[in-house]
């Protein structure tokens, strides 16, 4: 499938990334696209499977848990990343100027899933607001399921462009571009996950479209903690505590 060209497309595709995973951690009945396969043709599974590169054109989608950060992590060339994902390859297409990322929402490390739910949602509800269809979603345990493009999803340039201004940032630390140790960081991250008990194992290169890690077979770890030991560890990992 072909890969984003660009910073946006990248981060937008890291987002759905991420959220592919983390949903797919904690929400395996919903099969949406953001966990572990939330790009379009991204290869996913109820245990969490890598997500693939989204191509330019399709919908953003946060990251899932395990999307590589830089990849998954953030907000579509109309998404956001799945867990796992690597958050700088989830940007969405077309890198924003400097002028419109000052005014752009900012995740940190230490974000709740509340709070990123709040950051999400009104990016997605601009995008609907200029004519893509809100038709996929995730949730996390105890929320409503959060409304956004599904998978593959053509995002018009005119609608990115709109919404450009309410795309939220990743947190510096989960950007490869900003975090000169990066590579390390992500490896870190699944190396802290494997040791609480998930197994996982990474794939691809880390802060490439194509990378982020997956589970290791079928998780026997209750959803709660699941979604506990991957937050905890990436907090660990990225924060540099954890190597």
């Amino acid at each position: 499938m072909p890969k984003p060209t660009d910073d946006r497309s990248r981060r937008a595709e890291r987002r759905l990334l991420r959220t592919a995973v983390l949903a797919a951690a904690t929400l395996l009945p919903l099969a949406a696209l953001t966990a572990c396969g939330s790009g379009s043709g991204a290869r996913s599974s109820a245990q969490g499977a890598a997500v693939a590169s989204l191509p330019s054109s399709a919908a953003p989608s946060r990251p899932a848990a395990g999307a590589d950060p830089a990849a998954g992590a953030d907000p579509v060339a109309g998404a956001s990343p799945t867990a796992g994902a690597s958050p700088a390859t989830g940007a969405a297409s077309g890198a924003p100027s400097p002028a419109s990322s000052a005014d752009r929402p900012q995740e940190r490390l230490d974000d709740t899933p509340e709070h990123d739910v709040q950051l999400w949602t009104g990016y997605y509800n601009c995008l609907g607001d200029n004519g893509v269809p809100l038709t996929g979603g995730i949730g996390y345990p105890g929320q409503p399921v959060q409304k956004q493009p599904p998978p593959g999803t053509s995002i018009p340039q005119s609608a990115l462009t709109a919404c450009q201004s309410r795309m939220p940032l990743m947190p510096p630390e989960t950007d490869p571009k900003l975090n000169p140790n990066y590579s390390a960081d992500f490896s870190a991250w699944v190396n802290c996950i494997n040791s609480k008990g998930l197994k996982v194992k990474a794939y691809g290169t880390p802060g490439s479209g194509d990378s982020g890690w997956s589970f290791d077979g079928q998780p026997t770890m209750p959803q709660a903690q699941q979604t506990q030991v991957i937050s905890a560890c990436k907090m660990e990992a990225f924060s540099g505590s954890g190597h």
